[in-house]
């Protein structure tokens, strides 16, 4: 028996305006995410109300290179996962009162970052996360997954929200930019 894997919860709720905002990309995508994060960045200045909400929706392009041409294999992926965080038997997703389950998704919870993989047949088309990153230690958190799971593939951390992405093995400031963002997120949410 494997001390190290953690109990199986019952269900994980994402909603579904988080579905891919922060999501991991190949590395082959590096160009496509930084015209896009541009696009995003002037799309969101060109429509922000007076009173700081939006007036349209911005529809991302889709990637040259899916993750799914990876062909990282789920249960590789939940071994590692399933070894450190929780695992849940049920995802799901929604909006205000509409729930409905996520049909071929995982969901694990490592501390207050949730991780959700989708899949099709055997292999990954999608690896997003749903945190609040007010704390160092979620900020530090966030890191540690991102590094667990890139170890075996080169991936990009994009976050579209923040119009931010990060090479995750070759960049040796990530985990202090995370932290810096932590930091302003928190005083920011004093601030109000």
């Amino acid at each position: 028996m494997d001390l190290k894997r953690v109990k199986i919860m019952n269900e994980v709720y994402f909603h579904e305006d988080d579905y891919c905002l922060a999501e991991l990309v190949p590395i082959e995508n590096e160009q496509f995410v930084k015209k896009e994060v541009g696009e995003v960045f002037n799309f969101s200045e060109e429509h922000k109300a007076a009173n700081g909400s939006y007036t349209d929706i911005y529809v991302g392009k889709t990637p040259p290179k899916k993750l799914e041409e990876y062909k990282i294999d789920y249960i590789e992926i939940d071994k590692i996962l399933s070894n450190i965080a929780i695992r849940y038997e049920k995802v799901t997703t929604g909006y205000s009162t509409h729930t409905e389950e996520c049909k071929n998704t995982i969901g694990y919870s490592y501390n207050e970052i949730k991780i959700f993989i989708s899949y099709n047949d055997r292999y990954i088309t999608h690896i997003w996360f749903d945190f609040y990153l007010d704390t160092i230690s979620t900020a530090e958190d966030l890191y540690k997954i991102l590094k667990v799971i890139s170890s075996n593939y080169d991936l990009i951390f994009v976050h579209w929200a923040w119009c931010f992405y990060s090479r995750i093995r070759h960049n040796t400031e990530l985990k202090n930019k995370l932290i810096e963002i932590s930091k302003e997120l928190s005083e920011a949410e004093y601030d109000v």
